[in-house]
């Protein structure tokens, strides 16, 4: 599975939003599903390296942070949330983002989304990136998000991050896993980056076996942005997404992959003045005898979500109307 951020991500995740069923979160000292704020005993502060461009294979600071070792039984499937509290002498701007999943683990990895802590009273693990601003969404096959040069995503030295894991296990044994993200840290960049979110909310789509495409352009741009990656994001019945600026398309997916979810990058990227709109266009197939499917955080739900990476930073980070919050 192949989510080339995040983002977020998404968007959210990212591949279901959340409400999968499955058992409650392994208890071990890195596992916090009520959003405490803690220093994870994992992470490590690298600075092996004297490059602290975050275009090239060596960082200067690269803050390594993972799950914490947990074990999910064969047949199981789960969602992890744990807290990372920026450390010392870590504080900057992220250049750089990638996945950090062993070999022997990328059998088990749905997804990971990557937040900022700003919400650490969410109600569970599974609605996370509902209450909390997406930063990296990944998975199977994720390549790293190189933000471009002189631009950065910040990381204040003290603040929080949380990270949300749906881990599946296919197979008749347990699996013991440790993954996570790394971030190439500089001290400071000329632009702040920031990733918006963007979408319908209230949709309905007949289990007709037919085509039905919804359109959304209320999301206004405040000032000069430019956009640099996004990543679309559906459920099962998704077939085709665009994402536009006043309806000119960008960035999309135009065989829609439930299980192949990448982030798209404009080449090159594009820039969305004041009073243009951020538009986005979702088509999805709902199979006869399937019954009516609306939005929702449920994986058997679905979603119509752009998350888009842009700079500088500055735009409401949900343009989105999310119901019953």
């Amino acid at each position: 599975m192949r989510f080339t951020l995040l983002v977020v991500v998404l968007a959210a995740t990212l591949a279901g939003c959340g409400g999968d069923s499955g058992p409650a979160p392994p208890a071990d000292a890195d596992t916090d599903v009520d959003a405490d704020t803690d220093v994870d005993a994992d992470t490590d502060v690298d600075s092996d390296s004297d490059s602290d461009t975050g275009t090239g294979e060596d960082c200067a600071r690269v803050w390594e942070f993972r799950s914490g070792e947990a074990t999910i039984a064969g047949g199981d499937q789960e969602y992890r949330c744990t807290t990372h509290e920026v450390p010392a002498g870590m504080g900057g701007a992220a250049v750089r983002m990638s996945m950090a999943v062993p070999e022997e683990d990328e059998s088990i990895i749905h997804h990971l989304v990557l937040m900022r802590g700003d919400n650490p009273g969410f109600a569970g693990c599974t609605g996370a990136e509902i209450f909390n601003p997406i930063v990296f969404a990944g998975g199977l096959g994720t390549d790293p998000l190189i933000l471009p040069a002189g631009v950065g995503l910040p990381v204040a030295e003290g603040t929080s991050f949380l990270m949300q894991l749906h881990v599946t296990n296919a197979t008749d044994e347990a699996v013991t896993y440790d993954v996570g993200v790394d971030l190439c840290i500089v001290d400071s960049t000329a632009e702040n980056a920031d990733v918006i979110t963007f979408g319908p909310t209230s949709f309905t789509i007949p289990d007709d076996g037919e085509e039905h495409t919804e359109y959304d352009d209320t999301c206004a741009i405040d000032g000069s942005r430019t956009f640099f990656a996004a990543y679309p994001h559906m459920h099962q019945l998704g077939r085709r997404i665009e994402l536009g600026i006043d309806g000119d398309v960008w960035a999309a997916v135009p065989e829609w992959d439930f299980s192949d979810q990448p982030t798209v990058h404009p080449d090159p990227p594009v820039v969305g003045t004041d009073g243009q709109s951020l538009t986005v266009s979702c088509t999805w197939v709902n199979p006869p005898g399937n019954g009516d499917v609306r939005w929702g955080t449920e994986t058997q739900d679905e979603m119509c979500f752009g998350f888009a990476y842009y700079y500088p930073s500055g735009l409401d980070r949900w343009c989105a109307d999310i119901p019953g919050f």
